[in-house]
């Protein structure tokens, strides 16, 4: 067998025992592109039994193109990976050291205002997308991830009770399930109505296309001159709550964070420093 063959066949059972772990698919999906690149990297040269520090630094090399983000993210997925081949004694010494990884700049979150955050809802309405708009502000209303978002039932996952909506997050990125109150009275109305209007289905996916919310981010950086993400979403629900009183382990626990160290790193500093002072 080439070796070519060898090294998809060991990545391929890797990727396979991912899968089994119930990894999302946007993870699979990286795990996949990381591995796809330094499978190709290595051709019929080198098995990745064989792999040393310099086979890793040389690769590395053809990435450098790529966002920094990007390059750490699949950096990260070689390591875990090669992780993995040690654990099961292929390879004796992990050939990725923390020193490969390149130093980000460290972005404060921002988030969204009010006018901002018409601006996304309205561009995704006037697109003809009204359950895309209505996707916006359930994430604005509970900061759950888009990944999470794309996952969810009508039927089973949005609980009314006591005429307040509470969505259930089944699928989540740190596999930690949760429930988070939707933080919005009108969008709760219109969830009670959604929730009547499918009484009678056993299970409704809130049909969602989440490459659409990449559209409409291009389109409002074209028409306003800067970007606005999804994830901006999470990081304006996360300060909204701060600004609001609310404790900051709670916030963590909507948020689906293992630490609160992280959720302080979605809460924006809105603070007015001048005014501190009396």
């Amino acid at each position: 067998m080439k070796i070519s063959d060898q090294n998809k066949q060991t990545t391929d059972k890797y990727i396979e025992i991912l899968q089994n772990r119930r990894y999302s698919r946007n993870t699979i999906k990286n795990y996949k592109t990381a591995l796809k690149a330094i499978n190709k990297h290595l051709a019929d040269k080198k098995l990745h039994q064989d792999i040393i520090r310099n086979d890793i630094i040389s690769f590395l090399d053809t990435q450098n193109n790529y966002a920094d983000t990007t390059f750490n993210a699949r950096l990260s997925a070689l390591r875990t990976f090669y992780n993995y081949l040690q654990d099961i004694g292929e390879i004796d010494r992990q050939p990725i050291t923390i020193q490969m990884f390149k130093r980000l700049e460290w972005k404060e979150p921002k988030a969204l205002s009010e006018m901002e955050k018409e601006r996304f809802i309205e561009l995704n309405e006037k697109n003809g997308r009204s359950m895309q708009a209505l996707g916006v502000r359930l994430m604005l209303a509970t900061g759950i991830r888009l990944s999470e978002l794309a996952n969810l039932d009508v039927k089973n996952d949005i609980e009314i009770r006591n005429n307040k909506a509470f969505v259930h997050i089944r699928k989540s990125k740190n596999k930690f399930p949760r429930i988070v109150p939707v933080f919005s009275n009108s969008l709760t109305q219109e969830l009670i109505a959604l929730k009547k209007l499918y009484f009678d289905i056993k299970a409704y996916p809130l049909p969602i296309q989440r490459y659409s919310y990449q559209y409409i981010t291009n389109k409002y950086e074209k028409m306003y001159g800067y970007r606005i993400t999804t994830h901006q979403l999470r990081y304006t629900f996360a300060t909204e709550r701060f600004e609001s009183g609310m404790d900051l382990n709670t916030i963590r626990m909507l948020m689906g964070h293992r630490t609160i160290t992280m959720t302080l790193q979605y809460i924006a500093n809105r603070i007015d420093i001048y005014n501190l002072i009396a």
